[in-house]
């Protein structure tokens, strides 16, 4: 708690095969690899740390599942967050701005919820993912049943939001995508539900979804680029 660790080559803190531990309060910076490290750690929280130019922010990997991630920041990194091969994770009411790759990427992991968090102007490489990417892992295993609620993705780049072919289960909801580079959300995957999401004045489309996506009304869209505003599901 309440530590200062900067400029190590690789990690700045990692918690390894370890259960009900809190890492608060810390500030991390300029570190080589991930600010903050959770490996095969399980029921861990990490809150109100402040993390800035890391490799990447706050890393989940290899079965770190259940672990709650809240109130945090985390700029000028690879990317905010990252979840990979870890499940049952909460995300909650982090900032993440401004990260180079991506605010979060959830990567071959399950049942996640990310929980009102602001992500915005993330995206700032030629292969950038955005504010928000959900995807299968390198071995093919898809990121299935996660929850995005209530988040701002605002003025990233290329989308605020991309779900991929192949993840399944994956639950949009309530989040307001605005001024983003290409579309605000993009969902190419139809096993997908899109609930009361908002999306205004982004560059090409509202929400752009691949048809057979479910379409749980109240989704709105206004002033973006594309005359559509939105593909395949109604936007009012």
């Amino acid at each position: 708690v309440n530590n200062h660790m900067d400029h190590n080559e690789f990690l700045g803190l990692i918690v390894l095969l370890s259960r009900d531990v809190r890492v608060a309060g810390n500030d991390v910076s300029g570190n080589g690899g991930p600010g903050i490290l959770l490996f095969d750690s399980n029921d861990i929280t990490v809150e109100r740390n402040s993390l800035s130019d890391n490799g990447d922010g706050i890393v989940l990997a290899d079965g770190s599942d259940r672990n709650v991630v809240k109130d945090n920041s985390a700029s000028g990194s690879g990317a905010g967050v990252v979840i990979v091969d870890s499940n049952g994770n909460l995300v909650q009411k982090n900032s993440l701005r401004d990260n180079v790759f991506v605010g979060i990427v959830v990567m071959g992991s399950d049942d996640n919820r990310l929980d009102r968090n602001t992500i915005t102007g993330n995206g700032r490489d030629h292969q950038a993912e955005g504010g928000v990417h959900v995807v299968s892992n390198d071995q093919g295993d898809a990121s299935d049943r996660n929850l995005i609620l209530g988040n701002e993705l605002s003025r990233n780049a290329p989308d605020g939001l991309l779900v991929d072919a192949g993840q399944a289960g994956t639950h949009i909801e309530r989040n307001l995508a605005n001024q983003n580079a290409d579309d605000g959300i993009d969902v190419d995957s139809a096993a997908t539900t899109l609930t009361k999401n908002t999306a205004n004045r982004n560059d090409d489309l509202g929400i752009e979804a691949v048809p057979g996506v479910i379409d749980g009304g109240g989704n709105k869209a206004h002033g973006n680029g594309n005359p559509l505003q939105c593909t395949n599901v109604f936007c009012k």
